[in-house]
């Protein structure tokens, strides 16, 4: 039975989910290994990426753009390898998700994506028995409606807390409901990461968000214990 408690509404990737090792180092390797250049690769990511980004969806670029004798192959490929994501989702995520839940919060997961493509990872990750809810947005910005009325409807005395790598995301929710309680997630390790190069693979996206100006304070974190239920 959902909980309806005060809610705990987590972004998904780079704050639960490991997306740049997921994405960026695995991914990226099986493609190549079937041939696929990783500079076209990126290149239709790119492109696809405004719109919702789906495997199916990078895959109808990819052969938009090459020759491709058997594009389906890439989808088979990515089926078989890449079926259970439990792997990915940083070791802190089930015993705080737990813990939060044996606490009585409705833990939201609040995701921006393509739908099928979101619930695919939340799924194949495990997630969706750890969490009361999971909602995907269809644009940027549509988060901080979702948090304004899940924070309106919270029951209980405990404050509604939002979890982010995204300041505009949270300086977004903020503007909606200044009570909410927002900690920016930093998964980066501290001695830092490489500029370019393959290494640079590894926080590719995530190191974008850690730049980011904020117009509201937000805790700082980098670990999901550091977070007061």
């Amino acid at each position: 039975m959902p909980h309806s408690g005060a809610p705990l509404l987590l972004d998904f990737d780079h704050t639960l989910f490991d997306t740049d090792r997921f994405f960026w180092v695995d991914v990226r390797a099986a493609v190549a290994r079937l041939g696929v250049d990783t500079r076209l690769w990126e290149e239709t990511y790119e492109a696809v990426w405004p719109g919702g980004y789906s495997i199916e969806r990078h895959t109808e670029a990819l052969a938009a753009r090459a020759s491709w004798p058997n594009p389906h192959h890439i989808l088979e490929t990515f089926d078989e390898a890449f079926a259970d994501l439990r792997g990915y989702l940083f070791p802190d995520v089930p015993p705080f998700l737990r813990a939060a839940r044996a606490r009585g919060r409705r833990v939201v997961l609040l995701s921006f994506g393509d739908a099928g493509w979101q619930g695919f990872k939340v799924r194949a990750a495990g997630l969706e028995d750890l969490v009361d809810e999971v909602r995907v947005t269809a644009a940027e910005g549509d988060k901080a409606e979702v948090a304004a009325a899940l924070a309106g409807a919270a029951r209980g005395g405990a404050e509604p807390l939002a979890v982010d790598n995204n300041p505009r995301e949270l300086d977004r929710m903020r503007d909606r409901r200044p009570d909410l309680l927002t900690y920016r997630m930093d998964r980066l390790p501290p001695e830092g990461v490489p500029a370019d190069g393959e290494a640079a693979y590894r926080f590719r996206e995530a190191r974008r968000y850690v730049g980011l100006p904020a117009r509201h304070d937000h805790r700082p974190c980098r670990s999901l214990a550091e977070i007061a239920l």
